[in-house]
Protein backbone atom coordinates (compact mmCIF):
# COMPACT_ATOMS: atom_id res chain seq x y z
CA UNK A 1 0.00 0.00 0.00
CA UNK A 2 1.41 3.06 -1.09
CA UNK A 3 2.44 5.75 2.12
CA UNK A 4 -0.03 8.28 2.96
CA UNK A 5 0.73 12.20 3.34
CA UNK A 6 -1.15 14.67 5.24
CA UNK A 7 -2.05 16.84 2.41
CA UNK A 8 -5.13 14.95 0.28
CA UNK A 9 -5.38 12.45 2.39
CA UNK A 10 -6.99 14.01 5.39
CA UNK A 11 -10.83 12.89 4.20
CA UNK A 12 -10.19 9.84 2.60
CA UNK A 13 -8.63 8.04 5.45
CA UNK A 14 -11.47 8.61 7.80
CA UNK A 15 -13.87 7.20 4.98
CA UNK A 16 -11.64 4.49 4.52
CA UNK A 17 -11.48 3.12 8.40
CA UNK A 18 -15.43 3.97 8.26
CA UNK A 19 -15.77 1.33 5.13
CA UNK A 20 -13.62 -1.03 7.08
CA UNK A 21 -16.17 -1.02 10.00
CA UNK A 22 -19.20 -0.97 8.06
CA UNK A 23 -17.68 -4.71 6.49
CA UNK A 24 -16.99 -5.86 9.66
CA UNK A 25 -20.31 -4.60 11.33
CA UNK A 26 -21.77 -7.13 8.35
CA UNK A 27 -20.09 -10.38 9.25
CA UNK A 28 -17.27 -11.58 12.13
CA UNK A 29 -15.58 -13.97 9.83
CA UNK A 30 -13.94 -10.96 7.63
CA UNK A 31 -12.27 -9.26 11.30
CA UNK A 32 -8.90 -11.42 10.58
CA UNK A 33 -8.25 -10.01 7.26
CA UNK A 34 -9.65 -6.54 8.09
CA UNK A 35 -7.54 -6.29 10.65
CA UNK A 36 -4.59 -6.71 9.14
CA UNK A 37 -5.72 -4.52 6.10
CA UNK A 38 -6.49 -2.02 8.70
CA UNK A 39 -3.02 -2.20 10.44
CA UNK A 40 -1.72 -1.81 7.42
CA UNK A 41 -3.31 1.31 6.83
CA UNK A 42 -1.36 2.43 9.74
CA UNK A 43 1.44 1.66 9.11
CA UNK A 44 1.15 3.37 5.82
CA UNK A 45 0.97 7.24 7.26
CA UNK A 46 4.58 8.64 7.22
CA UNK A 47 5.88 9.61 10.81
CA UNK A 48 5.38 13.16 10.98
CA UNK A 49 0.98 13.18 10.33
CA UNK A 50 1.10 9.68 12.30
CA UNK A 51 -1.85 11.26 14.52
CA UNK A 52 -3.51 11.77 11.43
CA UNK A 53 -4.29 8.35 11.34
CA UNK A 54 -6.04 7.99 15.20
CA UNK A 55 -8.12 11.51 14.69
CA UNK A 56 -9.66 9.80 11.66
CA UNK A 57 -9.75 6.59 13.44
CA UNK A 58 -11.65 8.55 16.32
CA UNK A 59 -13.83 10.51 13.50
CA UNK A 60 -14.74 7.08 11.83
CA UNK A 61 -15.99 5.66 15.04
CA UNK A 62 -17.79 8.57 16.38
CA UNK A 63 -20.96 7.37 15.54
CA UNK A 64 -21.24 4.14 17.23
CA UNK A 65 -20.63 6.22 21.05
CA UNK A 66 -24.06 8.08 19.69
CA UNK A 67 -25.54 4.62 19.37
CA UNK A 68 -26.37 3.01 22.89
CA UNK A 69 -28.55 -0.02 21.76
CA UNK A 70 -26.23 -3.90 21.96
CA UNK A 71 -27.35 -4.82 18.29
CA UNK A 72 -25.32 -7.31 16.54
CA UNK A 73 -23.99 -5.30 14.58
CA UNK A 74 -22.95 -2.70 16.51
CA UNK A 75 -21.42 -5.60 19.46
CA UNK A 76 -19.56 -6.56 15.94
CA UNK A 77 -17.68 -3.00 15.73
CA UNK A 78 -16.98 -3.16 19.42
CA UNK A 79 -15.53 -6.54 19.29
CA UNK A 80 -13.21 -5.32 16.10
CA UNK A 81 -12.43 -2.35 17.45
CA UNK A 82 -11.32 -3.58 20.51
CA UNK A 83 -9.12 -6.51 18.98
CA UNK A 84 -7.43 -4.04 16.68
CA UNK A 85 -6.58 -1.71 19.53
CA UNK A 86 -5.34 -4.82 21.75
CA UNK A 87 -3.36 -6.33 18.25
CA UNK A 88 0.58 -5.31 18.50
CA UNK A 89 1.93 -5.63 15.24
CA UNK A 90 5.94 -7.29 15.24
CA UNK A 91 6.25 -5.37 12.45
CA UNK A 92 5.65 -1.65 13.80
CA UNK A 93 5.05 -2.58 17.47
CA UNK A 94 6.16 0.92 19.00
CA UNK A 95 2.94 2.37 16.61
CA UNK A 96 0.74 -0.32 18.28
CA UNK A 97 1.87 0.52 21.19
CA UNK A 98 1.30 4.30 20.97
CA UNK A 99 -1.88 3.94 19.73
CA UNK A 100 -3.10 1.49 22.32
CA UNK A 101 -2.46 4.31 25.05
CA UNK A 102 -3.42 7.06 22.76
CA UNK A 103 -7.23 5.07 22.37
CA UNK A 104 -7.14 4.18 25.87
CA UNK A 105 -6.64 8.01 26.86
CA UNK A 106 -9.58 8.90 24.63
CA UNK A 107 -12.19 5.95 25.84
CA UNK A 108 -11.24 7.10 29.28
CA UNK A 109 -12.26 10.50 28.59
CA UNK A 110 -15.52 9.38 26.84
CA UNK A 111 -16.49 7.30 30.07
CA UNK A 112 -16.29 10.49 32.29
CA UNK A 113 -18.96 12.56 29.53
CA UNK A 114 -22.23 13.20 30.93
CA UNK A 115 -23.75 11.84 27.70
CA UNK A 116 -25.14 8.48 29.00
CA UNK A 117 -24.32 6.16 25.57
CA UNK A 118 -20.92 8.01 25.22
CA UNK A 119 -19.90 6.43 28.85
CA UNK A 120 -21.58 3.13 27.98
CA UNK A 121 -19.23 2.43 24.97
CA UNK A 122 -16.17 3.76 26.67
CA UNK A 123 -16.49 1.15 29.52
CA UNK A 124 -17.07 -1.42 26.98
CA UNK A 125 -14.88 -1.24 24.62
CA UNK A 126 -12.27 -0.96 27.37
CA UNK A 127 -13.13 -3.94 29.47
CA UNK A 128 -12.93 -5.28 26.06
CA UNK A 129 -9.46 -4.37 25.58
CA UNK A 130 -8.22 -5.11 29.04
CA UNK A 131 -9.87 -8.83 28.51
CA UNK A 132 -7.64 -9.03 25.09
CA UNK A 133 -4.57 -8.03 26.33
CA UNK A 134 -1.95 -10.46 26.84
CA UNK A 135 0.11 -10.24 30.47
CA UNK A 136 2.89 -8.74 28.81
CA UNK A 137 1.68 -5.80 27.06
CA UNK A 138 3.36 -2.77 26.64
CA UNK A 139 1.11 -0.43 29.01
CA UNK A 140 2.69 1.91 31.13
CA UNK A 141 1.71 2.30 34.89
CA UNK A 142 0.43 5.80 34.75
CA UNK A 143 -2.20 4.28 31.99
CA UNK A 144 -3.35 1.30 33.77
CA UNK A 145 -3.49 3.61 37.30
CA UNK A 146 -6.00 5.99 35.64
CA UNK A 147 -8.00 3.04 33.93
CA UNK A 148 -8.18 1.78 37.47
CA UNK A 149 -9.16 5.14 38.83
CA UNK A 150 -11.71 5.68 36.10
CA UNK A 151 -13.44 2.43 36.39
CA UNK A 152 -13.76 2.53 40.00
CA UNK A 153 -15.64 5.70 38.86
CA UNK A 154 -18.12 3.82 36.89
CA UNK A 155 -18.88 1.24 39.06
CA UNK A 156 -20.92 3.35 41.17
CA UNK A 157 -22.27 4.96 37.68
CA UNK A 158 -26.61 5.01 37.58
CA UNK A 159 -26.22 2.96 34.81
CA UNK A 160 -26.46 -0.61 35.15
CA UNK A 161 -25.15 -1.51 31.85
CA UNK A 162 -21.97 0.97 32.69
CA UNK A 163 -21.07 -0.84 36.02
CA UNK A 164 -20.96 -3.71 34.48
CA UNK A 165 -18.21 -3.42 32.32
CA UNK A 166 -16.43 -1.36 35.12
CA UNK A 167 -16.74 -4.23 37.28
CA UNK A 168 -15.57 -6.45 34.28
CA UNK A 169 -12.63 -4.08 33.50
CA UNK A 170 -11.44 -4.01 37.26
CA UNK A 171 -11.31 -7.83 37.65
CA UNK A 172 -8.51 -7.89 35.52
CA UNK A 173 -6.76 -6.20 38.08
CA UNK A 174 -8.50 -7.88 41.41
CA UNK A 175 -5.90 -10.39 41.47
CA UNK A 176 -2.50 -8.11 42.17
CA UNK A 177 -1.82 -7.80 45.85
CA UNK A 178 -1.61 -3.67 45.43
CA UNK A 179 -4.61 -3.77 43.84
CA UNK A 180 -6.51 -5.29 47.01
CA UNK A 181 -8.98 -2.15 47.84
CA UNK A 182 -10.71 -3.16 43.91
CA UNK A 183 -11.70 -6.27 45.83
CA UNK A 184 -12.73 -4.38 49.17
CA UNK A 185 -14.78 -1.97 46.41
CA UNK A 186 -16.30 -5.59 45.00
CA UNK A 187 -17.19 -6.66 48.17
CA UNK A 188 -18.72 -3.22 49.18
CA UNK A 189 -20.87 -2.40 46.34
CA UNK A 190 -21.71 -6.74 45.93
CA UNK A 191 -24.89 -6.46 48.80
CA UNK A 192 -25.85 -3.07 47.58
CA UNK A 193 -26.02 -3.66 44.32
CA UNK A 194 -29.76 -3.64 42.85
CA UNK A 195 -29.09 -5.01 39.32
CA UNK A 196 -28.66 -8.86 39.28
CA UNK A 197 -26.52 -8.85 36.44
CA UNK A 198 -23.79 -7.12 38.05
CA UNK A 199 -24.12 -8.66 40.90
CA UNK A 200 -23.10 -11.66 38.69
CA UNK A 201 -20.30 -10.10 36.99
CA UNK A 202 -19.34 -9.02 40.57
CA UNK A 203 -19.49 -12.47 41.73
CA UNK A 204 -17.60 -13.96 38.88
CA UNK A 205 -14.87 -11.17 39.45
CA UNK A 206 -13.97 -12.08 43.04
CA UNK A 207 -10.58 -13.85 43.49
CA UNK A 208 -10.20 -16.41 45.90
CA UNK A 209 -9.34 -15.77 49.34
CA UNK A 210 -11.29 -16.47 52.96
CA UNK A 211 -13.41 -12.98 52.46
CA UNK A 212 -14.61 -13.48 49.19
CA UNK A 213 -15.51 -17.16 49.94
CA UNK A 214 -17.69 -15.87 52.63
CA UNK A 215 -19.67 -13.33 49.97
CA UNK A 216 -19.33 -16.08 47.26
CA UNK A 217 -21.37 -18.31 49.77
CA UNK A 218 -23.90 -15.51 50.81
CA UNK A 219 -24.10 -15.10 47.20
CA UNK A 220 -25.87 -18.77 47.03
CA UNK A 221 -29.13 -16.86 49.26
CA UNK A 222 -29.40 -14.09 46.27
CA UNK A 223 -33.19 -13.99 44.83
CA UNK A 224 -31.39 -14.27 40.76
CA UNK A 225 -31.16 -17.96 39.73
CA UNK A 226 -28.44 -16.53 37.77
CA UNK A 227 -26.17 -15.10 40.59
CA UNK A 228 -26.84 -18.25 42.66
CA UNK A 229 -25.39 -20.49 39.86
CA UNK A 230 -22.38 -17.94 39.06
CA UNK A 231 -21.95 -18.52 42.64
CA UNK A 232 -21.60 -22.49 42.45
CA UNK A 233 -19.34 -22.06 39.57
CA UNK A 234 -16.87 -19.74 41.10
CA UNK A 235 -16.22 -21.54 43.82
CA UNK A 236 -15.84 -24.81 41.46
CA UNK A 237 -13.29 -23.06 39.67
CA UNK A 238 -11.24 -20.92 41.86
CA UNK A 239 -11.49 -22.84 45.85
CA UNK A 240 -10.06 -25.99 46.14
CA UNK A 241 -12.37 -28.01 48.77
CA UNK A 242 -9.58 -28.30 51.24
CA UNK A 243 -9.14 -24.17 51.48
CA UNK A 244 -13.36 -24.09 52.72
CA UNK A 245 -13.96 -24.73 56.16
CA UNK A 246 -16.24 -27.69 57.03
CA UNK A 247 -19.15 -25.49 58.11
CA UNK A 248 -18.81 -23.51 54.45
CA UNK A 249 -18.52 -26.92 52.63
CA UNK A 250 -21.62 -27.93 54.32
CA UNK A 251 -23.71 -24.58 54.18
CA UNK A 252 -22.93 -24.94 50.21
CA UNK A 253 -24.56 -28.30 49.64
CA UNK A 254 -27.40 -27.70 52.17
CA UNK A 255 -28.05 -24.47 49.94
CA UNK A 256 -27.12 -26.10 46.21
CA UNK A 257 -29.03 -29.23 46.64
CA UNK A 258 -32.23 -27.87 48.04
CA UNK A 259 -32.10 -24.51 46.05
CA UNK A 260 -35.23 -24.22 44.14
CA UNK A 261 -34.02 -24.22 40.69
CA UNK A 262 -32.97 -26.58 38.59
CA UNK A 263 -30.42 -24.93 36.58
CA UNK A 264 -28.52 -24.24 40.15
CA UNK A 265 -28.86 -27.81 42.11
CA UNK A 266 -27.10 -29.07 38.80
CA UNK A 267 -24.04 -26.59 39.38
CA UNK A 268 -23.88 -27.45 42.57
CA UNK A 269 -23.97 -31.11 41.64
CA UNK A 270 -21.36 -30.57 38.88
CA UNK A 271 -19.14 -29.09 41.59
CA UNK A 272 -20.06 -32.25 43.73
CA UNK A 273 -19.32 -34.37 41.84
CA UNK A 274 -16.86 -33.35 39.22
CA UNK A 275 -14.68 -30.80 41.44
CA UNK A 276 -14.59 -32.02 44.93
CA UNK A 277 -15.71 -35.79 44.26
CA UNK A 278 -13.40 -36.84 41.32
CA UNK A 279 -10.49 -34.24 41.54
CA UNK A 280 -10.34 -33.04 45.40
CA UNK A 281 -10.74 -36.81 46.37
CA UNK A 282 -10.12 -39.50 43.28
CA UNK A 283 -13.76 -40.77 43.38
CA UNK A 284 -13.46 -41.55 46.56
CA UNK A 285 -16.69 -40.80 48.38
CA UNK A 286 -15.55 -42.10 51.76
CA UNK A 287 -12.48 -39.30 51.34
CA UNK A 288 -15.58 -37.13 50.19
CA UNK A 289 -17.63 -37.81 53.57
CA UNK A 290 -14.27 -37.23 55.72
CA UNK A 291 -14.09 -33.34 54.35
CA UNK A 292 -17.50 -33.23 55.11
CA UNK A 293 -17.33 -34.31 59.59
CA UNK A 294 -21.04 -36.22 58.70
CA UNK A 295 -20.62 -37.22 62.72
CA UNK A 296 -21.06 -33.76 63.17
CA UNK A 297 -23.49 -32.79 59.96
CA UNK A 298 -25.19 -36.28 59.39
CA UNK A 299 -27.56 -35.00 57.47
CA UNK A 300 -25.70 -33.27 55.03
CA UNK A 301 -23.63 -37.01 54.62
CA UNK A 302 -26.88 -38.57 54.17
CA UNK A 303 -28.23 -36.27 51.32
CA UNK A 304 -24.89 -36.72 49.62
CA UNK A 305 -24.44 -40.22 49.47
CA UNK A 306 -27.98 -40.36 48.44
CA UNK A 307 -27.25 -37.97 45.45
CA UNK A 308 -24.09 -39.74 44.62
CA UNK A 309 -25.09 -43.21 44.88
CA UNK A 310 -28.80 -42.35 42.98
CA UNK A 311 -26.43 -40.83 39.97
CA UNK A 312 -24.37 -43.91 39.57
CA UNK A 313 -20.76 -41.77 40.60
CA UNK A 314 -20.01 -44.39 43.24
CA UNK A 315 -20.36 -47.84 42.07
CA UNK A 316 -18.35 -51.01 43.52
CA UNK A 317 -16.31 -53.01 41.53
CA UNK A 318 -17.64 -56.37 39.97
CA UNK A 319 -17.28 -59.20 42.14
CA UNK A 320 -16.41 -57.09 45.00
CA UNK A 321 -19.10 -57.27 48.24
CA UNK A 322 -19.75 -53.86 50.14
CA UNK A 323 -17.36 -55.25 52.80
CA UNK A 324 -14.79 -55.66 50.64
CA UNK A 325 -15.09 -52.42 49.57
CA UNK A 326 -15.44 -50.35 52.90
CA UNK A 327 -12.26 -52.91 54.05
CA UNK A 328 -10.26 -51.75 51.20
CA UNK A 329 -10.74 -47.91 51.94
CA UNK A 330 -9.20 -49.11 55.60
CA UNK A 331 -5.44 -49.66 55.82
CA UNK A 332 -5.60 -51.99 58.80
CA UNK A 333 -6.84 -55.03 59.36
CA UNK A 334 -9.44 -54.02 61.48
CA UNK A 335 -13.10 -56.07 61.44
CA UNK A 336 -15.65 -55.02 58.61
CA UNK A 337 -17.34 -53.75 61.53
CA UNK A 338 -15.11 -51.92 63.10
CA UNK A 339 -14.67 -49.61 59.65
CA UNK A 340 -18.35 -49.55 59.01
CA UNK A 341 -18.34 -47.62 62.87
CA UNK A 342 -15.93 -44.67 60.95
CA UNK A 343 -18.39 -41.84 60.52
CA UNK A 344 -17.91 -41.36 57.29
CA UNK A 345 -18.37 -44.85 56.54
CA UNK A 346 -21.19 -45.33 58.86
CA UNK A 347 -22.90 -42.74 56.43
CA UNK A 348 -21.48 -44.20 53.28
CA UNK A 349 -22.79 -48.01 54.42
CA UNK A 350 -26.28 -46.84 55.31
CA UNK A 351 -26.78 -44.79 52.48
CA UNK A 352 -25.84 -47.70 50.18
CA UNK A 353 -28.55 -49.82 52.32
CA UNK A 354 -31.54 -47.09 51.82
CA UNK A 355 -30.38 -46.67 48.19
CA UNK A 356 -29.68 -49.01 46.65
CA UNK A 357 -30.59 -52.43 48.72
CA UNK A 358 -33.87 -51.33 50.01
CA UNK A 359 -35.53 -50.93 46.98
CA UNK A 360 -34.51 -54.65 45.94
CA UNK A 361 -36.34 -56.16 49.00
CA UNK A 362 -39.61 -57.53 47.71
CA UNK A 363 -37.85 -59.74 45.23
CA UNK A 364 -35.16 -61.10 46.94
CA UNK A 365 -33.90 -60.40 50.94
CA UNK A 366 -31.39 -62.74 51.38
CA UNK A 367 -29.85 -61.70 48.14
CA UNK A 368 -29.90 -57.85 48.66
CA UNK A 369 -27.68 -58.60 52.06
CA UNK A 370 -25.19 -60.71 50.59
CA UNK A 371 -22.87 -58.07 49.89
CA UNK A 372 -23.87 -55.87 53.07
CA UNK A 373 -21.05 -56.14 56.38
CA UNK A 374 -24.13 -58.38 57.49
CA UNK A 375 -23.73 -61.16 54.82
CA UNK A 376 -21.88 -63.16 57.63
CA UNK A 377 -25.10 -63.63 59.37
CA UNK A 378 -27.51 -64.43 57.06
CA UNK A 379 -26.31 -68.46 56.87
CA UNK A 380 -29.36 -69.50 58.40
CA UNK A 381 -32.68 -71.62 56.59
CA UNK A 382 -34.70 -69.80 54.42
CA UNK A 383 -37.56 -68.88 56.60
CA UNK A 384 -40.64 -66.68 57.09
CA UNK A 385 -38.53 -64.43 59.97
CA UNK A 386 -35.92 -63.42 57.00
CA UNK A 387 -37.73 -60.35 55.84
CA UNK A 388 -38.30 -59.32 59.00
CA UNK A 389 -34.44 -59.88 60.00
CA UNK A 390 -33.92 -57.55 56.49
CA UNK A 391 -35.96 -55.10 57.95
CA UNK A 392 -34.58 -54.78 61.29
CA UNK A 393 -31.08 -54.12 59.45
CA UNK A 394 -32.67 -51.31 57.30
CA UNK A 395 -34.45 -49.62 59.94
CA UNK A 396 -31.13 -49.23 61.97
CA UNK A 397 -32.16 -45.36 62.11
CA UNK A 398 -35.24 -46.45 64.32
CA UNK A 399 -33.91 -48.23 67.54
CA UNK A 400 -37.37 -48.60 69.16
CA UNK A 401 -38.85 -49.84 65.89
CA UNK A 402 -36.45 -52.36 65.69
CA UNK A 403 -36.81 -53.52 69.72
CA UNK A 404 -40.39 -53.94 69.41
CA UNK A 405 -39.52 -56.43 66.23
CA UNK A 406 -37.35 -58.47 67.92
CA UNK A 407 -39.73 -58.91 70.78
CA UNK A 408 -42.83 -60.11 68.50
CA UNK A 409 -40.80 -61.96 65.52
CA UNK A 410 -38.20 -64.25 66.94
CA UNK A 411 -37.92 -67.67 66.57
CA UNK A 412 -35.45 -69.56 68.51
CA UNK A 413 -33.62 -70.44 65.35
CA UNK A 414 -32.37 -66.97 65.00
CA UNK A 415 -32.25 -65.99 68.34
CA UNK A 416 -28.46 -66.62 68.27
CA UNK A 417 -28.13 -64.88 65.37
CA UNK A 418 -29.98 -61.57 66.58
CA UNK A 419 -28.19 -61.29 70.10
CA UNK A 420 -25.31 -61.00 68.01
CA UNK A 421 -26.50 -58.07 65.44
CA UNK A 422 -27.48 -56.70 69.36
CA UNK A 423 -24.00 -56.73 70.58
CA UNK A 424 -23.50 -53.78 68.23
CA UNK A 425 -24.47 -50.63 69.50
CA UNK A 426 -26.98 -49.30 66.98
CA UNK A 427 -26.20 -45.92 68.44
CA UNK A 428 -23.25 -46.30 66.46
CA UNK A 429 -25.01 -46.55 63.24
CA UNK A 430 -27.89 -43.97 63.84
Amino acid sequence: MPELTAAGDSATLPRKIAGILDECRLSHAIHGRKLKELSSLRSSTSPRPRSLFFSSFVKALTPLFDFARRTVSSERVVRFVSAFAARRDEKDARVSDEFLEEFIGFLLMAARAGQRSARFRACQIVSEIIMRLPDDAEVSNEVWDEVIDNMKQRVEDKVPAIRGFAVRALSRFANDVENSDIISLFLQVLPEESNAEVRKTIVLSLPPSNDTATAIVSSMLDVSDAVRRAAYCVLASKFPLQSLSIKLRTTVLQRGLSDRSLSVTKECLRMLKDEWLMKCCGGDPIALLRFLDVETYEIVGETIMEVILKDGVARVQEGQSIRQYLASRDKGEAHTMDVVRIPSNVGYFRDLLQNCISSTLLEDHQTSLRDTPFDGYLDVPNIPIQPILVDCLLEVFDAKKIASKLEENCPLLVFKMLQELQVFRWEDLL
